[in-house]
């Protein structure tokens, strides 16, 4: 906090980079210092970290102390304080799987034997150790935490031929988990869908974090799924799509609701059976025309205001 308050007072004479460049090297890398050794704790715990993060990030735009600050780690690209304590557990454990790492690390994990070829052999799991827990109290051991946090991974994040194509997934995976707007909604497949649709189509929005993260990775031919043609914030137009687009093209509108104040509309997607349509936020909608002709068609259904409609 200190190192805040003396940035703080040089702030004005500094820019923003200057300032983001000055905070991660004196601040966040402090948070970062050894901070696998807080796996486990709870919340209320590393509640005081994530404050301090907090406040680095709001002294980077200069904002009020009480601004929401979500907005802000995901234009920056920051995961909170909880994630890159996973993130940090998570990379020792791939380090203790496939090496390299010191042997009393690689002593602690063993990878999950099957006593035959089965489908489960391909998954890439690691062995828990069986340990005996005393009501809800949950072990903090590295031997416990890290084989359970990685069988909670997606196979494409689990399943990495690299150690920098897995930073690239663990990141992606965990920013969609803790910062996307999206993460109330039906979970991603897999990893590589969210390769493979970033890579693919021009219309997604080239500062999303998903994006920037999974560029240079390679693609796999998976179709995606509705909550990854959401993730990606793709525009949803009425008539004809173009070449590129037009297997996401939507079909039409089925319904509108409303969600924590927010519009949001039903679409059934051009191309797709109808366990692929999804609910889609109204800001996503880039065709007033397309939202007229639904309401006009469904008066009693939830509408925006007349100034919330924009070309």
């Amino acid at each position: 906090r200190l190192l805040l308050y003396n940035i703080r007072r040089i702030r004005p004479f500094l820019s923003q980079e200057a300032t983001q460049l000055l905070v991660q090297s004196l601040v966040i890398s402090r948070l970062d210092y050894c901070n696998s050794l807080l796996a486990g704790l709870p919340l209320r715990a590393i509640r005081p970290l994530q404050l301090v993060q907090n406040a680095a990030a709001r002294l980077i735009f200069n904002l009020p102390k009480f601004t929401h600050v979500t907005p802000l780690l995901r234009s920056l690209h920051w995961l909170p304080v909880v994630a890159r304590i996973r993130f940090k557990t998570l990379m020792l454990a791939y380090k203790a799987k496939n090496g390299p790492a010191p042997p009393y690390l690689m002593a602690m994990v063993k990878s999950r034997a099957v006593p035959r070829a089965l489908r489960a052999s391909s998954t890439a799991r690691l062995e828990p150790p069986s340990l005996r827990t005393h009501g809800r109290q949950v072990s903090r051991l590295f031997s416990v935490l890290a084989p359970r946090w990685w069988n909670e991974l997606p196979l494409g994040v689990r399943t990495a031929e690299s150690l920098v194509v897995f930073k690239r997934r663990l990141k992606t995976h965990l920013f969609v988990k803790h910062l996307s707007e999206y993460r109330h909604w039906p979970p991603v497949r897999a990893v590589s869908e969210l390769v493979d649709f970033c890579i693919s189509k021009a219309f997604c929005d080239p500062r999303s974090p998903a994006t920037t993260d999974t560029i240079s990775a390679q693609p796999h031919d998976l179709r995606p799924s509705s909550a990854l043609r959401s993730l990606c914030r793709c525009g949803i137009t009425g008539g004809h799509a173009s070449s590129s687009a037009s297997v996401y093209a939507r079909r039409r509108l089925l319904d509108s609701r409303r969600r924590r104040g927010a519009l949001q509309y039903l679409v059934d997607w051009e191309g797709f059976g109808p366990e692929e349509q999804s609910w889609v936020p109204a800001a996503d909608m880039l065709d007033p025309a397309l939202i007229n002709d639904f309401h006009n068609r469904h008066p009693s259904h939830p509408a925006p205001s007349i100034s919330s409609i924009t070309c």
